[in-house]
């Protein structure tokens, strides 16, 4: 019971910093907190959301419900929403009833009775009570503060009568994260009780949703260390499971929605546009995630207006499809806990074997694209594609039926492409070899294919390094400033830290994109440090390999958790010449670089990582170079949540970027094409308004096909998922909407890659559900 109480403790601590940051108005909660800590954004729109939900359910219920009216707030703790309501003149006519434990409701009592501003509010307090019992702590005729157990109902309802309390009014019963900390038959009693004990009642329920995914395990033991664990939330796991919940407990009817649903039809756009501006705000996959994992459901005993009823939503549906699936195995790399980080970027590196190139293929039968690699003057039909929906969880295959949202209804550039089309026909033939009608082998493994061959479709990477990132390091959660670098052959991993002041040089950042050029190197572009300090510096990585002379020379790469200093020293510190002074140092500019003698390599054994495997310590790598690059032409404004995508332009190599958003805007629309050679910035005519384009998004993908880039998904700049697939013909310069047979669901944060001439999405964050699927187009 304490733990629980503690609970409240908390939450009005939360509520105030809330409320004192702008989101909320309520200058009352203050007069219940001693002292006022400032809590983290995520948290301030975790609470905003909640008591606008329950604001706008008693608004709603006050305005629309004829006097006289009752409001009872079950497990109310320090809740100030009588003083607000009454300060505004809305409770005419309205009886409000708080209960909570009689230990709370006397704390509450002392502190009302301290503060002459919420003491002027209760017209009576100092009146004396006709009715007396210990547990009735202030009864007025508009305001009582009951002290008892939920659990005991029938003293419950003795109180209620005691105060006045009439059983056949009008009443909205509230219960606001209290019966997830019952067990399942005590809160399902509560909510039976309510349904039968009132004539003409409204139940409303806040509480937690969804345990099962891992936002839900992560909630739950966070409750459960602290001591108030939810015990009502594996029985009632899901909205549908909620209603059904209610309906067996004896209310007619019932809404439910979850926070995500009520912050996107309910709350209008101009107060949402209020909410990005209150503070540096850059967390919106955990956000999206928590709206997912709460809900408001509303009860009714009888017939009345809804008091969540917002814009219709359209509900995606999955239907069972006998076509087979593609199988596949999963292997864990061998990792330390160095690497758990977030908001991070990566790239493949790629360690070429002369004579040999392996493509990966994947068992298709009969999908294809067929668009030209330059744009024609002649307009044929709107692209259009069929997809597949693969669940990563069941193995099942489904299509969506319903109609898709977050797509605004846009006509078609018939400009540049022929018809997209992809069939569903998906082959899974268990062969172990087969030889296709060109002669090349291919060799099967577990339903993914691999084709040995001398052609250059793709090349399987050696290396994934990870850049930057937020993370722990030594106790302390940061942003990060080593490089993970996970060896695909050896399902090893290990650290490089760059030899850099990470104040001077932007190496830790998030958000940013990570380019591999062909010779090996990689380019980091964009980025931030906080959300209101953008990377303005464009850097360039490179990694080298040492192979020492000596024999008995150590190894480079640090594998265990040591220190930063340590790890500094045994990848970065080359040999020590016999004047005790590093041969190599790494570089800050390219100016310095070439002014620098201690930048000469031709003094090492090193070579660059894309080069020729030689020997056992071919994956250990000396050290990496950081240089910041001199940008010229069209340079972009810094950004982060962009994209930036290598793309080949006959026969030589560029960097597309599109969208992102700054601490200002909080969606960009702008492409961007960097010539490497000369590192020059060259911007893309942005279309007029009559043409059709993929605007203003960030948190999207760009992936390269042909002489196209396919752009997927995102943020708008309303900060809603969307679905929209565009594609970029940079011949041309023109920009075509895909129009996929059967909807997309909106998503964001997700990856996406192409494979032979299929597009493949995975993952991400969607408002209307978790994504556990792969899609296929």
């Amino acid at each position: 019971m304490f733990k629980v109480q503690g609970t409240n403790d908390s939450s009005i601590v939360s509520k105030c910093s809330m409320a004192q940051l702008g989101y909320f108005k309520d200058e009352y909660l203050r007069e219940f907190v001693s002292k006022l800590t400032r809590r983290a954004p995520l948290i301030h729109r975790g609470y905003y959301i909640r008591a606008k939900a329950i604001d706008h359910i008693l608004r709603k219920f006050l305005s629309e419900t004829a006097e006289p009216k009752q409001i009872i707030s079950l497990g109310a703790g320090f809740d100030s929403a009588y003083f607000r309501l009454t300060a505004e003149q809305l409770l005419h006519g309205t009886s409000f009833v708080e209960v909570d434990y009689p230990e709370v409701v006397k704390r509450k009592h002392a502190l009302i009775r301290r503060s002459e501003t919420l003491a002027r509010l209760i017209p009576g307090l100092d009146t004396p009570c006709d009715v007396s019992s210990p547990l009735i702590e202030i009864n007025t005729s508009g305001y009582k503060l009951l002290g008892a157990d939920l659990t005991q109902l029938n003293t419950l309802e003795a109180l209620l009568k005691l105060c006045g309390v009439n059983l056949d009014t009008p009443t909205l019963l509230l219960s606001e994260c209290v019966l997830t900390y019952m067990t399942r038959r005590c809160s399902t009693a509560v909510i039976k009780w309510a349904a039968e004990t009132f004539t003409d009642a409204v139940f409303v329920l806040y509480e937690q949703i969804n345990p099962d995914d891992a936002f839900g395990l992560v909630m739950q033991n966070h409750f459960h260390v602290i001591g108030s664990p939810l015990k009502c939330i594996n029985s009632y796991p899901t909205l549908q499971s909620q209603r059904d919940r209610f309906k067996t407990a004896g209310w007619h009817t019932c809404q439910a929605m979850d926070m995500n649903q009520f912050y996107q039809t309910i709350i209008d756009a101009a107060e949402r546009e209020r909410i990005e501006n209150l503070e540096p705000f850059d967390e919106y996959e955990e956000w999206n995630l928590k709206c997912a994992h709460y809900m408001v459901i509303c009860g009714y005993n009888t017939d009345r207006q809804p008091l969540i009823q917002g814009p219709l939503q359209t509900v995606f549906n999955l239907e069972e499809n006998t076509n087979s699936i593609i199988g596949i195995t999963v292997d864990f790399l061998e990792t330390s806990g160095d690497i758990q980080r977030f908001g991070h970027s990566s790239t493949a590196l790629i360690l070429s074997e002369p004579g040999t190139n392996i493509s990966l293929e994947q068992p298709r039968a009969n999908n294809s694209l067929d668009i030209p690699s330059r744009a024609s003057n002649s307009f044929n039909d709107p692209p259009s594609c069929a997809w597949k929906d693969y669940d990563s969880q069941s193995g099942a295959s489904n299509s969506f039926s319903d109609i898709r949202s977050g797509v605004d209804n846009l006509e078609i550039n018939k400009a540049t492409t022929d018809n997209i089309s992809i069939s569903d026909n998906v082959r899974t033939d268990n062969s172990a070899q087969e030889t296709n009608s060109n002669g090349k082998i291919i060799i099967e493994d577990s339903h993914t294919k691999f084709r040995k061959d001398n052609s250059t479709d793709l090349q399987i990477p050696n290396y994934i390094v990870v850049f930057g990132g937020f993370g722990e390091k030594e106790g302390k959660h940061r942003r990060l400033v080593d490089f993970a670098v996970y060896n695909i052959s050896t399902f090893q991993t290990f650290m490089l830290y760059p030899d850099v002041n990470p104040k001077e040089i932007e190496v830790s950042r998030m958000h940013d994109q990570a380019c591999c050029l062909p010779d090996g190197t990689v380019i980091l572009i964009g980025g931030r440090t906080s959300p209101v300090k953008l990377c303005t510096q464009l850097l360039k990585i490179e990694f080298l390999r040492e192979f020492p002379t000596d024999s008995n020379s150590k190894n480079n790469i640090s594998k265990d958790k040591v220190t930063r200093d340590k790890n500094i020293e045994n990848n970065v510190s080359n040999k020590l010449n016999s004047d005790g002074e590093r041969r190599n140092r790494n570089c800050t500019s390219e100016s310095e670089k070439k002014d620098q003698d201690t930048c000469n390599k031709s003094e090492m054994l090193s070579e660059r990582i894309n080069s020729e495997f030689k020997g056992e310590n071919s994956r250990d790598f000396s050290s990496v170079i950081c240089t910041v690059l001199d940008q010229r032409g069209d340079v972009p404004c810094p950004r982060w949540r962009h994209t930036a995508t290598l793309i080949k332009i006959d026969g030589k190599d560029y960097i597309f970027l599109y969208g992102g958003r700054t601490d200002r805007l909080l969606a960009l629309g702008d492409a961007y094409v960097l010539d490497i050679s000369t590192m020059t910035w060259t911007k893309i005519t942005e279309p007029t308004k009559a043409e059709l384009h993929p605007g203003k998004r960030h948190t999207h993908t760009a992936t390269w096909w042909k002489d196209y880039v396919i752009i997927t998904g995102g943020l708008n700049e309303d900060q809603m998922p969307i679905s929209s697939i565009f594609m970029f013909h940079l011949p041309s310069n023109t920009w075509t909407i895909v129009l996929p047979m059967s909807p997309v669901l909106p998503r964001y944060s997700h990856t996406a890659h192409v494979v032979d001439d299929s597009l493949i999405l995975i993952g991400g964050v969607n408002t209307h559900s978790l994504l556990t699927r792969c899609c296929c187009y």
